[in-house]
Protein backbone atom coordinates (compact mmCIF):
# COMPACT_ATOMS: atom_id res chain seq x y z
CA UNK A 1 0.00 0.00 0.00
CA UNK A 2 2.92 2.34 0.66
CA UNK A 3 4.02 1.93 -2.95
CA UNK A 4 0.51 2.59 -4.18
CA UNK A 5 0.19 5.78 -2.15
CA UNK A 6 3.59 7.03 -3.35
CA UNK A 7 2.65 6.33 -6.96
CA UNK A 8 -0.68 8.06 -6.52
CA UNK A 9 0.95 11.18 -5.03
CA UNK A 10 3.49 11.33 -7.87
CA UNK A 11 0.76 10.89 -10.45
CA UNK A 12 -1.40 13.56 -8.83
CA UNK A 13 1.51 16.02 -8.80
CA UNK A 14 2.15 15.42 -12.49
CA UNK A 15 -1.51 15.99 -13.28
CA UNK A 16 -1.56 19.26 -11.33
CA UNK A 17 1.52 20.54 -13.22
CA UNK A 18 -0.08 19.56 -16.53
CA UNK A 19 -3.27 21.39 -15.60
CA UNK A 20 -1.33 24.53 -14.70
CA UNK A 21 0.47 24.46 -18.05
CA UNK A 22 -2.84 24.12 -19.87
CA UNK A 23 -4.26 27.08 -17.96
CA UNK A 24 -1.45 29.33 -19.25
CA UNK A 25 -2.19 28.39 -22.86
CA UNK A 26 -5.96 28.63 -22.99
CA UNK A 27 -8.84 30.46 -21.34
CA UNK A 28 -11.13 28.55 -18.95
CA UNK A 29 -13.96 26.70 -20.63
CA UNK A 30 -16.15 26.44 -17.56
CA UNK A 31 -16.06 22.64 -17.54
CA UNK A 32 -13.62 20.34 -15.77
CA UNK A 33 -13.00 16.69 -16.38
CA UNK A 34 -13.81 14.16 -13.69
CA UNK A 35 -13.22 9.63 -12.60
CA UNK A 36 -14.18 5.33 -11.76
CA UNK A 37 -16.51 2.44 -12.98
CA UNK A 38 -14.31 1.94 -12.73
CA UNK A 39 -13.93 1.36 -12.91
CA UNK A 40 -15.27 -0.50 -14.11
CA UNK A 41 -18.13 1.82 -13.49
CA UNK A 42 -16.32 2.93 -14.43
CA UNK A 43 -15.78 6.05 -16.08
CA UNK A 44 -15.75 9.68 -16.45
CA UNK A 45 -18.95 10.02 -18.42
CA UNK A 46 -21.35 12.74 -17.86
CA UNK A 47 -23.06 10.46 -15.43
CA UNK A 48 -20.37 8.50 -13.67
CA UNK A 49 -19.04 8.65 -10.28
CA UNK A 50 -16.55 6.29 -9.11
CA UNK A 51 -14.12 8.31 -10.82
CA UNK A 52 -16.23 10.48 -9.18
CA UNK A 53 -17.67 13.49 -10.17
CA UNK A 54 -16.95 15.42 -13.23
CA UNK A 55 -18.14 19.02 -13.02
CA UNK A 56 -20.89 19.99 -15.44
CA UNK A 57 -19.42 23.44 -15.89
CA UNK A 58 -21.43 26.64 -16.25
CA UNK A 59 -21.11 26.85 -20.01
CA UNK A 60 -21.16 30.64 -20.27
CA UNK A 61 -18.72 33.48 -19.73
CA UNK A 62 -21.53 35.92 -19.10
CA UNK A 63 -22.60 33.89 -16.11
CA UNK A 64 -19.06 33.72 -14.78
CA UNK A 65 -18.52 37.48 -15.11
CA UNK A 66 -21.34 38.12 -12.69
CA UNK A 67 -19.75 36.15 -9.90
CA UNK A 68 -16.66 36.35 -7.80
CA UNK A 69 -14.11 33.53 -8.03
CA UNK A 70 -15.02 32.11 -4.64
CA UNK A 71 -18.72 31.97 -5.44
CA UNK A 72 -18.06 30.51 -8.89
CA UNK A 73 -15.93 27.72 -7.43
CA UNK A 74 -18.61 26.77 -4.93
CA UNK A 75 -21.23 26.79 -7.67
CA UNK A 76 -19.14 24.38 -9.78
CA UNK A 77 -18.65 21.96 -6.89
CA UNK A 78 -22.40 21.82 -6.38
CA UNK A 79 -22.98 20.74 -10.00
CA UNK A 80 -20.59 17.85 -10.54
CA UNK A 81 -21.30 14.84 -12.70
CA UNK A 82 -21.08 11.55 -10.80
CA UNK A 83 -19.74 8.36 -12.38
CA UNK A 84 -21.36 5.40 -10.63
CA UNK A 85 -19.38 2.47 -12.04
CA UNK A 86 -16.90 2.23 -9.16
CA UNK A 87 -19.02 3.97 -6.57
CA UNK A 88 -20.45 1.00 -4.67
CA UNK A 89 -17.58 -1.41 -3.89
CA UNK A 90 -17.80 -4.95 -5.30
CA UNK A 91 -21.31 -4.04 -6.44
CA UNK A 92 -21.07 -1.99 -9.65
CA UNK A 93 -22.95 0.92 -11.19
CA UNK A 94 -24.32 1.24 -14.72
CA UNK A 95 -22.07 4.08 -16.01
CA UNK A 96 -19.32 3.15 -18.47
CA UNK A 97 -17.67 6.27 -19.88
CA UNK A 98 -18.17 8.72 -22.71
CA UNK A 99 -17.35 7.89 -26.31
CA UNK A 100 -13.58 7.77 -26.86
CA UNK A 101 -12.71 7.56 -23.17
CA UNK A 102 -9.68 5.41 -22.33
CA UNK A 103 -9.01 4.20 -18.80
CA UNK A 104 -6.51 1.92 -17.09
CA UNK A 105 -7.70 -0.02 -14.06
CA UNK A 106 -6.08 -2.22 -11.44
CA UNK A 107 -8.49 -4.25 -9.35
CA UNK A 108 -7.36 -6.52 -6.55
CA UNK A 109 -9.75 -8.79 -4.68
CA UNK A 110 -8.92 -11.44 -2.13
CA UNK A 111 -10.45 -13.93 0.27
CA UNK A 112 -9.06 -14.48 3.77
CA UNK A 113 -9.87 -17.15 6.36
CA UNK A 114 -11.48 -20.47 5.45
CA UNK A 115 -11.98 -23.56 7.59
CA UNK A 116 -8.99 -24.75 9.57
CA UNK A 117 -5.42 -23.65 8.86
CA UNK A 118 -4.36 -20.44 7.15
CA UNK A 119 -6.02 -19.30 3.94
CA UNK A 120 -5.33 -16.26 1.73
CA UNK A 121 -6.05 -15.88 -1.99
CA UNK A 122 -5.56 -12.60 -3.87
CA UNK A 123 -6.20 -11.91 -7.57
CA UNK A 124 -5.20 -8.77 -9.45
CA UNK A 125 -6.86 -7.78 -12.73
CA UNK A 126 -5.18 -5.22 -15.01
CA UNK A 127 -7.67 -3.81 -17.47
CA UNK A 128 -7.57 -1.37 -20.39
CA UNK A 129 -11.01 0.13 -21.01
CA UNK A 130 -12.17 1.86 -24.20
CA UNK A 131 -15.63 3.37 -24.66
CA UNK A 132 -16.51 2.81 -28.31
CA UNK A 133 -19.72 4.82 -27.89
CA UNK A 134 -21.49 6.44 -24.97
CA UNK A 135 -23.28 3.13 -24.39
CA UNK A 136 -20.78 0.44 -25.43
CA UNK A 137 -17.36 -0.38 -23.94
CA UNK A 138 -14.75 -3.05 -24.54
CA UNK A 139 -12.06 -3.88 -21.96
CA UNK A 140 -9.38 -6.58 -22.38
CA UNK A 141 -7.54 -7.64 -19.23
CA UNK A 142 -4.86 -9.89 -17.74
CA UNK A 143 -4.87 -11.36 -14.24
CA UNK A 144 -2.39 -12.64 -11.67
CA UNK A 145 -3.10 -14.64 -8.54
CA UNK A 146 -1.34 -15.15 -5.22
CA UNK A 147 -2.24 -18.02 -2.91
CA UNK A 148 -0.95 -18.69 0.60
CA UNK A 149 -2.52 -21.79 2.15
CA UNK A 150 -1.15 -23.97 4.95
CA UNK A 151 -2.39 -26.30 7.68
CA UNK A 152 -5.71 -27.01 5.96
CA UNK A 153 -7.27 -30.47 6.22
CA UNK A 154 -8.95 -30.13 2.81
CA UNK A 155 -6.56 -27.97 0.75
CA UNK A 156 -2.96 -28.52 -0.30
CA UNK A 157 -0.29 -26.19 1.07
CA UNK A 158 0.73 -23.56 -1.45
CA UNK A 159 2.58 -20.25 -1.40
CA UNK A 160 2.88 -18.92 -4.94
CA UNK A 161 2.39 -15.91 -7.20
CA UNK A 162 1.47 -16.82 -10.77
CA UNK A 163 -0.04 -15.55 -14.00
CA UNK A 164 -3.68 -16.60 -13.88
CA UNK A 165 -5.19 -15.80 -17.28
CA UNK A 166 -7.15 -13.13 -19.10
CA UNK A 167 -10.29 -12.16 -20.92
CA UNK A 168 -12.28 -9.41 -22.61
CA UNK A 169 -15.18 -7.61 -20.98
CA UNK A 170 -18.03 -6.13 -23.04
CA UNK A 171 -20.54 -3.67 -21.56
CA UNK A 172 -23.68 -2.27 -23.15
CA UNK A 173 -25.91 0.28 -21.44
CA UNK A 174 -29.59 -0.08 -22.32
CA UNK A 175 -30.85 2.69 -20.00
CA UNK A 176 -29.04 5.91 -19.12
CA UNK A 177 -29.92 6.92 -15.56
CA UNK A 178 -29.70 10.61 -16.56
CA UNK A 179 -32.72 10.26 -18.85
CA UNK A 180 -34.45 7.10 -17.57
CA UNK A 181 -35.89 6.20 -14.14
CA UNK A 182 -32.75 4.12 -13.51
CA UNK A 183 -29.57 3.05 -15.26
CA UNK A 184 -29.26 -0.47 -16.67
CA UNK A 185 -26.16 -2.12 -18.16
CA UNK A 186 -25.46 -5.71 -19.25
CA UNK A 187 -21.94 -7.15 -19.01
CA UNK A 188 -20.52 -10.14 -20.90
CA UNK A 189 -17.11 -11.29 -19.63
CA UNK A 190 -15.60 -14.36 -21.36
CA UNK A 191 -12.28 -15.49 -19.84
CA UNK A 192 -9.71 -18.30 -19.73
CA UNK A 193 -7.47 -19.28 -16.79
CA UNK A 194 -4.53 -21.59 -16.20
CA UNK A 195 -4.58 -21.26 -12.39
CA UNK A 196 -7.57 -21.67 -10.10
CA UNK A 197 -7.64 -18.52 -7.96
CA UNK A 198 -9.39 -20.39 -5.14
CA UNK A 199 -6.60 -22.84 -4.25
CA UNK A 200 -3.73 -22.06 -6.64
CA UNK A 201 -3.89 -25.39 -8.49
CA UNK A 202 -3.14 -25.68 -12.21
CA UNK A 203 -6.25 -26.04 -14.35
CA UNK A 204 -7.52 -25.62 -17.88
CA UNK A 205 -10.47 -23.33 -17.32
CA UNK A 206 -12.79 -21.20 -19.42
CA UNK A 207 -15.94 -19.38 -18.48
CA UNK A 208 -18.17 -16.39 -18.99
CA UNK A 209 -19.70 -14.03 -16.46
CA UNK A 210 -23.05 -12.48 -17.38
CA UNK A 211 -24.00 -9.51 -15.22
CA UNK A 212 -26.97 -7.15 -15.00
CA UNK A 213 -26.19 -3.80 -13.34
CA UNK A 214 -28.86 -1.32 -12.28
CA UNK A 215 -28.56 1.91 -10.28
CA UNK A 216 -30.50 5.02 -9.36
CA UNK A 217 -29.76 8.44 -7.91
CA UNK A 218 -32.04 8.86 -4.88
CA UNK A 219 -30.91 12.36 -3.85
CA UNK A 220 -29.22 14.58 -6.42
CA UNK A 221 -25.41 14.24 -6.17
CA UNK A 222 -25.76 12.82 -2.63
CA UNK A 223 -27.33 9.36 -2.36
CA UNK A 224 -27.13 6.43 -4.79
CA UNK A 225 -28.37 2.83 -4.78
CA UNK A 226 -27.38 -0.13 -6.99
CA UNK A 227 -28.54 -3.70 -7.66
CA UNK A 228 -26.51 -6.45 -9.39
CA UNK A 229 -27.20 -10.00 -10.58
CA UNK A 230 -24.55 -12.38 -11.97
CA UNK A 231 -24.51 -15.85 -13.51
CA UNK A 232 -21.09 -17.41 -14.17
CA UNK A 233 -20.62 -20.91 -15.63
CA UNK A 234 -17.07 -22.29 -15.77
CA UNK A 235 -15.69 -25.33 -17.59
CA UNK A 236 -12.58 -26.72 -15.85
CA UNK A 237 -10.20 -29.67 -16.02
CA UNK A 238 -7.48 -30.34 -13.47
CA UNK A 239 -4.02 -31.75 -14.21
CA UNK A 240 -5.41 -35.32 -14.29
CA UNK A 241 -8.20 -34.43 -16.72
CA UNK A 242 -10.97 -34.61 -14.12
CA UNK A 243 -13.96 -32.37 -14.80
CA UNK A 244 -14.47 -29.55 -12.30
CA UNK A 245 -17.34 -27.76 -14.08
CA UNK A 246 -19.35 -25.44 -11.87
CA UNK A 247 -21.52 -22.34 -11.93
CA UNK A 248 -22.31 -19.47 -9.61
CA UNK A 249 -25.33 -17.26 -9.10
CA UNK A 250 -25.11 -14.02 -7.17
CA UNK A 251 -27.14 -10.97 -6.17
CA UNK A 252 -25.92 -7.74 -4.61
CA UNK A 253 -27.20 -4.36 -3.50
CA UNK A 254 -25.40 -1.27 -2.24
CA UNK A 255 -26.16 2.20 -0.93
CA UNK A 256 -23.62 5.03 -0.86
CA UNK A 257 -23.64 8.72 0.11
CA UNK A 258 -21.34 11.61 -0.75
CA UNK A 259 -20.14 12.85 2.66
CA UNK A 260 -17.66 15.36 1.24
CA UNK A 261 -16.62 16.44 -2.27
CA UNK A 262 -15.33 13.33 -4.10
CA UNK A 263 -15.72 11.12 -1.01
CA UNK A 264 -18.43 8.42 -0.92
CA UNK A 265 -19.08 6.09 2.01
CA UNK A 266 -21.64 3.30 2.01
CA UNK A 267 -22.47 -0.36 2.59
CA UNK A 268 -23.27 -3.38 0.45
CA UNK A 269 -24.84 -6.82 0.88
CA UNK A 270 -24.35 -9.86 -1.39
CA UNK A 271 -25.84 -13.34 -1.62
CA UNK A 272 -23.89 -16.05 -3.50
CA UNK A 273 -24.76 -19.63 -4.52
CA UNK A 274 -22.46 -22.28 -6.01
CA UNK A 275 -23.45 -25.32 -8.05
CA UNK A 276 -21.87 -28.35 -9.68
CA UNK A 277 -22.29 -28.20 -13.45
CA UNK A 278 -22.48 -25.16 -15.70
CA UNK A 279 -26.30 -25.11 -15.71
CA UNK A 280 -26.87 -24.71 -11.95
CA UNK A 281 -27.22 -28.50 -11.89
CA UNK A 282 -26.53 -29.50 -8.28
CA UNK A 283 -26.54 -27.08 -5.36
CA UNK A 284 -23.33 -27.04 -3.29
CA UNK A 285 -23.34 -24.04 -0.96
CA UNK A 286 -24.39 -20.45 -0.39
CA UNK A 287 -23.26 -17.48 1.69
CA UNK A 288 -24.34 -13.97 2.76
CA UNK A 289 -21.86 -11.07 2.85
CA UNK A 290 -22.21 -7.55 4.23
CA UNK A 291 -19.71 -4.75 4.72
CA UNK A 292 -18.63 -1.13 4.27
CA UNK A 293 -17.47 0.59 1.08
CA UNK A 294 -15.49 3.73 0.28
CA UNK A 295 -14.85 5.54 -3.00
CA UNK A 296 -12.73 8.66 -3.45
CA UNK A 297 -10.90 10.78 -5.99
CA UNK A 298 -7.17 10.69 -5.23
CA UNK A 299 -6.77 13.45 -7.81
CA UNK A 300 -8.52 14.73 -10.93
CA UNK A 301 -8.26 11.58 -13.08
CA UNK A 302 -7.49 8.89 -10.50
CA UNK A 303 -10.09 7.21 -8.28
CA UNK A 304 -9.91 4.58 -5.57
CA UNK A 305 -12.59 2.13 -4.45
CA UNK A 306 -12.29 0.01 -1.29
CA UNK A 307 -14.64 -2.62 0.12
CA UNK A 308 -14.61 -5.17 2.92
CA UNK A 309 -17.23 -7.95 2.90
CA UNK A 310 -17.71 -10.13 5.97
CA UNK A 311 -19.46 -13.49 5.73
CA UNK A 312 -22.53 -12.77 7.84
CA UNK A 313 -24.02 -16.27 7.65
CA UNK A 314 -22.22 -19.60 7.48
CA UNK A 315 -22.30 -21.14 4.04
CA UNK A 316 -24.73 -24.02 3.68
CA UNK A 317 -22.91 -27.01 2.19
CA UNK A 318 -25.38 -29.47 0.68
CA UNK A 319 -23.04 -32.45 1.05
CA UNK A 320 -20.69 -32.37 4.09
CA UNK A 321 -18.47 -34.92 2.34
CA UNK A 322 -17.76 -32.28 -0.31
CA UNK A 323 -15.29 -30.64 2.04
CA UNK A 324 -14.49 -27.01 2.70
CA UNK A 325 -16.58 -24.08 1.56
CA UNK A 326 -15.32 -21.99 -1.35
CA UNK A 327 -16.59 -18.78 0.26
CA UNK A 328 -13.93 -17.14 2.43
CA UNK A 329 -14.76 -15.51 5.76
CA UNK A 330 -13.59 -12.09 4.57
CA UNK A 331 -13.43 -10.61 1.07
CA UNK A 332 -11.47 -7.41 0.40
CA UNK A 333 -11.48 -5.22 -2.72
CA UNK A 334 -9.01 -2.47 -3.73
CA UNK A 335 -9.60 -0.84 -7.12
CA UNK A 336 -7.73 2.05 -8.77
CA UNK A 337 -9.00 3.61 -11.99
CA UNK A 338 -7.11 6.18 -14.07
CA UNK A 339 -8.75 8.02 -16.97
CA UNK A 340 -6.35 9.42 -19.57
CA UNK A 341 -6.93 13.19 -19.86
CA UNK A 342 -6.66 13.25 -23.65
CA UNK A 343 -9.48 10.73 -23.77
CA UNK A 344 -11.85 13.25 -22.23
Amino acid sequence: MRGVRTGAVTLCAALVMASAADANDQAPTGAKPNAEHRSKHRHGHEHQAARHGKPHGHGGEAHAKGHEKGHDKGHEEGHEEIDTENLFGITQGSDLGKRGEIALQSEGMGGFGLGDGRYAAWSNVYQLKYSVTDDFRIAPYLATTFNSISGSSSLQDVNALDFQGGGVEFRYRFLNRESAPFGFTVVLDPHANRIDSFDGTKVSQSGVAVMALADRELIKDRLFVAFNAVYEPEWSRDATGMSLDESRLGFGTALTAQLAPHLFVGAEARYLRRYDGVGLDSFREDAWYVGPTLAANLCKNLTMTLAWNIKAANATVADPAFGTSHFANNVVLARFNYIFPEAR
